[in-house]
């Protein structure tokens, strides 16, 4: 008990000093629950005041925007000058306090978009320490910057077939332009294109689709304008 007191002072202490409003937690306060729910609460309230997210700061969520924009105090009609929030859908926010502060007119567009840090993220520190597998080959990107996908550069090597190309091992130009290495004194052989990507028999069916991507879930992603 002693100790949520203290960290109620504490919270309140800073909400004070921000010149938040801490008079709207102690007003929510239920008078039938106890005095050690009472404090739970109101830590709970006090807290979600002492760390509202930053302006530029992106979230993730699982509510659409008009749930959203409820929860967080926001019109369902989005306002730049008044929304607190933004979908990261590309939108004109021009007016807004991050336009201001990041010279952008537009917030990024993640729209069916994996996020990917940047190489440097201070000018201080830079690429130091980066490992080479970790690091996007396409140095010097911007912040919000649209990367297509891709695939690794690699090398297709055919083994025996029998009753299809037999021990001939050659150029392969498919879809993709994905290329054969031939093996020394083998011979050359030219094949049209791969048709099918069928199983090996260890690591189950492959899923064909129109693009190259790791498992992932569905979310919205939000950005702080205001």
């Amino acid at each position: 008990m002693k100790k949520q007191l203290f960290i109620c002072l504490l919270l309140l202490a800073t909400i004070v000093l921000r010149g938040q409003d801490s008079q709207s937690c102690i007003s929510q306060l239920d008078g039938n629950e106890d005095r050690k729910a009472q404090i739970g609460q109101l830590m709970t309230c006090l807290y979600s005041k002492t760390n509202q997210p930053e302006l530029g700061e992106v979230i993730t969520s699982i509510l659409d925007y008009d749930t959203f924009s409820a929860t967080y105090g926001d019109s369902e009609d989005f306002n730049v000058y008044t929304s607190k929030w933004a979908p990261a859908d590309g939108r004109n926010i021009e007016g807004s306090v991050y336009a201001f502060l990041s010279r952008q007119i537009a917030v990024p567009d993640f729209r069916g978009m994996f996020l990917r840090g940047l190489n440097s993220m201070a000018p201080d520190r830079g690429e130091m320490g980066l490992i080479a597998n970790q690091r996007d080959p396409e140095a010097n990107r911007n912040v919000g910057e649209f990367q297509l996908d891709a695939l690794q550069g690699h090398w297709h090597e055919l083994g025996s077939a029998a009753g299809d190309i037999g021990n001939a091992r050659g150029n392969v130009r498919g879809t993709g332009n994905a290329l054969a290495r031939p093996a020394d004194g083998a011979k050359n052989g030219n094949i049209s294109k791969a048709v099918y990507a069928i199983a090996d028999g260890e690591n189950g069916i492959p899923r064909i689709s129109k693009e190259t991507r790791p498992k992932n879930v569905a979310v919205y992603y939000y950005i702080r304008i205001n």
